[in-house]
């Protein structure tokens, strides 16, 4: 005879487990509750944000790295991608706009494009106080969408 609690105790650890595993996939992303980082089959899947030009893709010859002086440099766009966070010189993911996080060697502002509550946000940075914006909104025009800037967002 099979115990009534057998189901529930089942239930419960299947929980806990995909609860451990987003947890995970977060903590990796470097940015708390970033849903486009998962955990999927014991495998990091990551989807892409959009690319800001809704009618073409962007050309890699459009885009220059980021680049630094020193242990200084300009604001860069933090996003995750499939090898990793990637500090990138504008809202896209490619190889011409992006190079490997420089967090801990290179001290610049950074923000952060992450996808919260199903929809992609620009955050000006990854601890309190965080303040987040729709990445692309219909009507919106370029001051809708700036931040304040923050000095936890300087790392």
């Amino acid at each position: 005879m099979k115990s009534k609690f057998a189901v529930p105790a089942l239930v419960l650890a299947a929980a806990i487990i995909g609860f451990a595993n987003i947890a995970t996939a977060q903590s990796a992303t470097g940015f708390p509750g970033n849903e486009a980082v998962r955990i999927v089959a014991g495998k990091r899947v990551v989807e892409v944000p959009p690319t800001p030009r809704s009618s073409s893709k962007p050309k890699p010859e459009d885009y220059r790295p980021p680049t630094h002086r020193g242990n200084n440099g300009p604001e860069v766009v933090m996003i995750e991608g499939p090898d990793g966070l990637m500090a990138c010189s504008d809202h896209v993911l490619i190889e011409t706009a992006c190079i490997p996080s420089d967090i801990g060697t290179v001290k610049r502002p950074r923000i952060w494009l992450v996808k919260l509550s199903g929809k992609w946000q620009r955050c000006n940075s990854r601890v309190a106080p965080i303040e987040c914006k729709p990445l692309i909104g219909i009507g919106m025009t370029p001051g809708d969408w700036l931040l304040a800037p923050s000095k936890s967002g300087v790392e």
